[in-house]
């Protein structure tokens, strides 16, 4: 006897895992959610979630404009997000790799007058140009996240279900 889809745990698990993604990714449209932190011997780590989609931001050295610099140890922070500051909130974001530049932070200040960024990915570049060099971001958008479950647990469930189908061809042949 075939099982029925609806008693599958490989579909309601995957069910519930995109039903996540897509309330981060709404939720992210509206808010970010930081996580930072900095101290004076390790690293900078800054991960967020918003603008569609997940970023993280690692530095040796302290960033030159971000407030996790006052931060010890480490601290979770939301806020509403503004598209007047970080350009128009797109739901459908490319996603980003970017290295720090060699701008020095009195540059960043005096191109901010001028700068008025379009879209989120505009913002975090003009942003890395005046990070330390050794700064990396990496921003996955959510669409990806998602098809990048959605594609391995639809082929596990074709797997399953052929898996489960009888074998006709074999048992014509005896």
């Amino acid at each position: 006897m075939k099982a029925a889809l609806h008693r599958s745990i490989i579909f309601w698990s995957g069910i519930l895992v995109m039903a996540f993604i897509g309330w981060a990714w709404r939720d992210s449209m509206r808010r970010e959610s930081w996580y930072a932190r900095s101290s004076a011997v390790s690293d900078v780590l800054r991960a967020a979630n918003g603008h569609g989609g997940l970023s993280l931001f690692q530095s040796t050295q302290p960033p030159l404009n971000w407030a996790c610099t006052e931060v010890a140890g480490g601290e979770w922070q939301r806020a509403a997000l503004d598209p007047s500051e970080s350009g128009e909130i797109r739901a459908l974001p490319a996603p980003t790799f970017l290295r720090g530049g060699n701008g020095s932070f009195e540059d960043q200040f005096r191109d901010a007058q001028l700068f008025r960024p379009a879209s989120y990915g505009e913002a975090i570049e003009a942003m890395m140009r005046y990070q330390p060099p050794d700064a990396r971001l990496i921003f996955l958008p959510h669409w990806l996240i998602l098809l990048g479950f959605a594609l391995p647990w639809s082929a596990l469930l074709l797997w399953r279900a052929r898996r489960r189908q009888p074998a006709t061809a074999l048992q014509g042949a005896s």
